[in-house]
């Protein structure tokens, strides 16, 4: 069975290879199904090097995405968080406030 590659690169065709590669202009997706995770982990570790998403197949269908790890961006002030300052104008104090959102055991009943 052979399967045909198209890429950025070029067009090649590979043998017995049971994943598909699916490029763009931004990014490279990688199909791979289950049994390519147990016996082809050395190109699935190289295709997540390459920041590419692979997609995992189970019976052709799609069960999941592994996603490449990317480091977090700098860290941010805590004053530019979208909830600093929120309750800026609010009359009781953080412990009161925590209390009524948490509510009490017997507030369930």
């Amino acid at each position: 069975m052979l399967r045909i590659l198209a890429g950025s690169i070029g067009i090649g065709i590979f043998s017995s290879i049971m994943y598909n590669y699916i490029y763009t202009y931004l990014e490279a997706n990688m199909k791979a199904s289950i049994l390519d995770l147990r016996y082809n982990m050395k190109s699935v570790l190289k295709a997540l090097e390459r920041n590419e998403e692979i997609e995992i197949l189970y019976h052709g269908k799609v069960k999941g995405t592994i996603l490449p790890y990317r480091k977090p961006s700098s860290k941010k002030k805590i004053t530019e968080h979208p909830f600093f300052g929120m309750l800026a104008n609010e009359e009781k104090s953080v412990t009161e406030q925590m209390d009524t959102l948490r509510g009490g055991r017997y507030n369930d009943l």
